[in-house]
């Protein structure tokens, strides 16, 4: 690469050369040479595409609640406890049942013969309804409606509302009227929710209560995760084959030339399979995390492979005799720059305390540069191919008049005439969005992975509207083996102290509204219902708070309340009673640390990519001008989210820290073309950025549209948080385009001092 080039000049080693294309002098045994040369990589090539395929066979998908909130943090510990010493983790479904009235006895006969059979079904351990609850009676409690319906009273309807009064938790699982009533399974204990991916929803033989006038609906996390692993699917199909289709039309529409572009397509194809690949035979599945990664590498490939292509044609254009290697060796510094740029970007996420997240940055580093290496090798493979096969003419489409002027000539102009005050004014924007991002909240919702008008959370809305919270703030606390029944009576007397009245799940508040003693209910509840409350080892009891649950910062709001009452109560810390648990819990405070690690990772994002410009460069001016117009569009969109009230969650970190290396892609390729055109790189003249510019500006508009339009399948995605990604991530590009037209230029002249030179347009 010379620097001392200029725009007029062309670099000998695209000249005509005897022997080659073009020359008039035929060598048979070059071009034998050269055809078993082109067989030799066609055939490693398939076999590279064939390991590809296989790994893309054995792709697996996995909805990422275990590995997201994994770290070494207090409160994942505290999760971790709870589910090794209690039946108190994720894996429990709300059956929501609705008929006509279940005091009809041949209905309500079948739901009991139902729920008898349901707790031999393999993936259930217990079931719990309004017929497991003990009722007062004379003999002590005893289960509601047990025996066999013969000896049921005969007005069922007066048999609820006794036992209503004389068990007030009933209305925890039966309505008023009784036409809904909900059954809560609990599945089988899972060993850790880091050694899942997702509890599997059991075969449940729901059609048998169809079958009596009984409606059925299923909710809670179990079923969400299923239903997200489900969408994750359908997206994944989506995406690539939408990516892939509109990505093609789209090449084969700006290069005007449907072979054309159908090659270029198929480079960029290639890459994705070789991504995918890799992705299988390494085991690594895909999550709500990852999904949108492989159309990601779809459009980067896209992108490089169009400058490629773009370069090829206009050098075959000027009479190059070897139009792809002249391509390859003037393109290639500028993809591999930004290549590295975007693999930085993405390993910039593994400084995340999300196990997830970290493997992310991993994944997208590693992803981007085989992506880049797919490229660099299969384009001239396929150009130089085609070029054998068929006249130029028929690969680059008819021969296009050479145009007077680039369409972003009058916006380039405008940037060099006003140097200074774009420049500034830049910069000023910059600062506001940044003081706008500081106050930016930080949101996360266990329910955000399904669209708000999903029936799984529209049923889930229903259960809470009728039978109460399903969230619960869980507190461990330590317990007594020779008096159990003590140790909940304080552990729930404290805690109620703290709470202003708010209603707690405990065998203390179950036998108070019963009338009855702790140790009466403790010896009365089944052995599954105690496994909930008393650890495996008995050293440990958990009463509950249930609370509606809307999101991580209203969760911490309320956790940190009561945790700082609870701190300054001696009796509460004498048993251990001091923080709260739970996966609403710990996702609240572990999602916190890792939204905020985001701005640490655009920050390391930013500097190295300043380094490794530094270091291509060799110029403070040069990196410094093409930091500002790619940091520019992420802070502004960074100060939307945080004017606008949406906040910034896992979407919106990883499509901003990814997008910034996405756009400085296009910065690379323009500095890229300056520093060939230009015999002071860091110091060009007015017109010599004009020239460059005007130059890649089509290829630029080109990769922009590529990469906003195969983007934009993540549009109509299922999983809100893929849509999120797309949609900065499209904002990101479009500003980023209109930054390296406007604000580059003038950042360029204005930093090099030359902003007085002699410009003519």
């Amino acid at each position: 690469m010379n620097g001392n080039r200029t725009g007029g000049q062309q670099d000998p080693r695209d000249s005509k050369q005897p022997g080659t294309a073009g020359s008039g002098v035929p060598n048979p045994g070059r071009r034998r040479s050269r055809l078993v040369l082109l067989l030799a990589c066609w055939a490693l090539l398939l076999l590279v595409d064939l390991f590809g395929t296989a790994g893309l066979l054995r792709l697996r998908f996995d909805d990422g609640l275990a590995r997201t909130f994994e770290s070494d943090t207090a409160r994942h510990a505290d999760f971790r406890a709870l589910q090794e010493d209690f039946d108190a983790g994720t894996n429990r479904l709300f059956l929501l049942l609705e008929a006509e009235s279940f005091a009809e006895r041949a209905r309500l006969q079948a739901l009991a013969d139902y729920l008898l059979d349901l707790q031999l079904t393999d993936g259930v351990a217990a079931a719990v309804s309004a017929f497991s609850l003990p009722v007062p009676g004379p003999d002590g409690p005893r289960a509601f409606l047990s025996g066999e319906s013969t000896t049921w009273p005969d007005d069922l309807s007066a048999a609820f509302a006794d036992a209503r009064q004389r068990q007030p938790w009933l209305d925890r699982f039966l309505s008023a009227d009784a036409d809904a009533m909900l059954v809560v399974l609990q599945l089988e204990p899972e060993p850790s929710l880091a050694e899942t991916s997702g509890a599997r929803v059991p075969e449940l033989e729901l059609a048998k209560l169809r079958a009596a006038g009984i409606e059925p609906r299923l909710t809670g996390y179990p079923v969400i995760q299923q239903r997200v692993l489900d969408q994750l699917a359908r997206d994944f199909r989506w995406l690539n084959l939408a990516g892939a289709v509109l990505g093609s039309l789209t090449a084969a529409l700006v290069l005007r030339s449907l072979v054309f572009g159908a090659a270029t397509a198929a480079v960029a194809a290639t890459a994705l399979l070789w991504v995918l690949g890799l992705l299988g035979l390494s085991g690594i599945p895909i999550s709500v995390v990852t999904v949108p990664l492989p159309v990601l590498i779809l459009v980067i490939a896209f992108s490089d492979a169009l400058h490629l292509s773009h370069e090829t044609r206009r050098l075959h254009a000027a009479g190059c005799a070897s139009p792809v290697r002249s391509a390859l060796r003037r393109v290639a510094p500028a993809c591999v720059l930004a290549s590295v740029s975007t693999a930085i970007a993405f390993a910039s996420l593994s400084l995340s305390s999300s196990q997830l997240i970290a493997e992310l940055g991993v994944i997208g580093a590693s992803s981007t540069l085989i992506a880049l290496v797919a490229v660099l090798v299969v384009h001239p493979l396929v150009m130089t191919t085609l070029l054998a096969l068929l006249p130029a003419r028929y690969l680059f489409g008819r021969a296009q008049p050479p145009r007077a002027a680039s369409p972003a000539d009058p916006v380039i102009a405008t940037a060099l005439r006003y140097p200074r005050r774009i420049a500034l004014t830049a910069l000023a924007a910059m600062c506001l969005a940044i003081a706008a991002f500081t106050s930016v909240e930080y949101r996360f919702s266990l329910l955000g992975s399904l669209p708000e008008q999903a029936p799984t959370l529209a049923t889930l809305r229903q259960v809470e509207a009728s039978f109460g919270p399903t969230g619960a703030l869980l507190f461990r606390f330590d317990l007594d083996a020779e008096a159990p029944a003590a140790a909940f009576d304080a552990a729930h007397d404290r805690l109620a102290a703290h709470v202003d009245g708010q209603e707690i799940l405990s065998p203390t508040a179950l036998a108070r509204r019963m009338g009855t003693e702790t140790r009466a209910v403790l010896d009365s509840l089944p052995a599954q219902a105690l496994a909930q409350m008393v650890s495996r080892d008995g050293t440990a009891g958990l009463v509950s708070l249930p609370y509606p649950y809307a999101g991580s910062e209203q969760t911490r709001r309320q956790v940190a309340e009561i945790e700082t009452s609870l701190a300054d109560d001696p009796a509460a810390r004498a048993i251990g009673l001091s923080r709260a648990t739970g996966l609403e819990t710990m996702s609240a405070f572990a999602s916190h640390d890792m939204l905020g690690d985001f701005n640490r990772c655009f920050l390391v994002a930013i500097l190295a990519s300043g380094a490794l410009i530094l270091a291509w460069s060799r110029s403070l001016r040069i990196t410094a001008a093409a930091l500002i117009p790619n940091a520019l569009p992420v802070t502004l969109v960074g100060g939307w989210l945080a004017l606008s009230g949406r906040g910034l969650d896992f979407a919106s970190g990883i499509a901003l820290t990814i997008a910034f290396g996405l756009a400085i892609d296009d910065t690379l390729h323009a500095l890229n073309r300056l520093r060939l055109t230009s015999p002071r790189f860091d110091r060009a003249r007015p017109d010599d950025i004009h020239r460059a510019l005007s130059e890649v500006a089509p290829a630029l508009i080109m990769t922009s549209v590529t990469l906003s339009i195969g983007l934009s399948a993540t549009l109509f995605a299922g999983l809100p948080s893929v849509v999120a990604f797309g949609a900065l991530s499209i904002a990101v590009f479009g500003l980023a385009l209109l930054a390296d037209l406007v604000v580059l230029p003038a950042c360029l002249v204005w930093m090099s001092g030359t902003s007085k030179a002699t410009h003519e347009v």
